[in-house]
């Protein structure tokens, strides 16, 4: 009787233990220090959806080629940079810029003065999923980081839906090679957008321009948007096309009065022998314009006032 309870309570025991360790949750799959995977999920936070796996992406366009090409390229860095420094590179991801006391937004990160991280705000910028505002930090960002991304700004400029966007990275074509900035230029002064033609105008000003450019500044001489006009005019003004002149004489009869003060100036660099030719500015009724106009055609030995 004796070895029947003792068995008994063996068998009892048994089962108990058999239910304890079924219960016990399985740990030979938990990871332990596990090696970075390039292939991992890219989970974002602050409200950005970056894609899941950034090897697999190619559709950034309709392209179906990526060889040879900017988007090529920059997934072979991201690939390098995510497997070198994935901390760096899930940050970066993540990232959202800050408002400055302009209340415009800029990214400030030490990490930026690593060319590396080009990649990284190239890929975000040509996903277009974040707001207009953070894409415009991204570019300007992106100009600070000495990278390369100057192979992508004329497919991230014909493609960008932002005209505020779209003119920042025209902006920063005059950094880029004298071609690059050239088409960057041409296509933001053919763009619908006055925002991005005025952008435009100021950045033709700051690179080697020749007839395409300039003939078509002369050609926005007759924009109908007046911030458009302005741009166009001070442009002008440096570049020194002598094909404009006769378009810059009938804007010191435009209704506003900005418009005919810069036409005045610009007439002054690029033909200063037509300032007889205005003489009407010196009865202007806004002060600032008739004052210049007396001021440049008494400077001038040849005028007939």
């Amino acid at each position: 009787m004796r070895y029947q309870c003792l068995a008994k309570h063996r068998f009892l025991g048994s089962i108990v233990l058999l239910a304890v360790t079924a219960c016990e949750p399985d740990k030979s799959d938990k990871a332990q220090d596990q090696p970075f995977n390039p292939s991992a999920d890219i989970h974002s936070n602050a409200g950005i959806t970056e894609p899941r796996m950034v090897e697999t992406r190619t559709d950034l366009n309709d392209d179906k080629q990526l060889s040879n090409s900017w988007k090529s390229r920059m997934h072979s860095e991201l690939q390098r940079y995510q497997m070198e420094q994935p901390d760096a590179y899930q940050h970066l991801l993540n990232l959202q810029p800050r408002k400055t006391r302009a209340r415009k937004f800029r990214f400030i990160d030490n990490r930026f003065k690593d060319p590396e991280s080009t990649a990284v705000l190239l890929y975000r910028l040509a996903e277009q999923k974040n707001t207009p505002e953070v894409r415009e930090a991204l570019v300007e960002a992106m100009s600070r980081t000495n990278g390369q991304y100057e192979d992508a700004l004329l497919d991230l400029i014909a493609k960008e839906p932002s005209p505020k966007v779209k003119g920042r990275l025209i902006t920063a074509s005059r950094r880029s090679k004298p071609s690059v900035a050239k088409q960057a230029v041409l296509l933001g002064l053919r763009d619908s957008s006055s925002f991005v033609k005025a952008s435009a105008a100021r950045t033709a000003a700051k690179i080697p321009a020749d007839s395409d450019i300039t003939d078509q500044l002369i050609r926005l001489l007759d924009d109908s948007e007046v911030k458009t006009q302005i741009a166009v005019i001070r442009s002008i003004r440096v570049l020194k096309p002598t094909d404009a002149r006769e378009k810059l004489l009938r804007l010191t009869h435009s209704p506003n009065s900005t418009i005919r003060l810069e036409a005045l100036y610009s007439i002054t660099q690029i033909a200063p022998h037509l300032l007889d030719q205005v003489s009407h500015l010196e009865r202007d009724k806004v002060l600032e314009v008739s004052r210049a106009a007396m001021r440049l055609r008494s400077s001038m030995p040849h005028t007939d006032r």
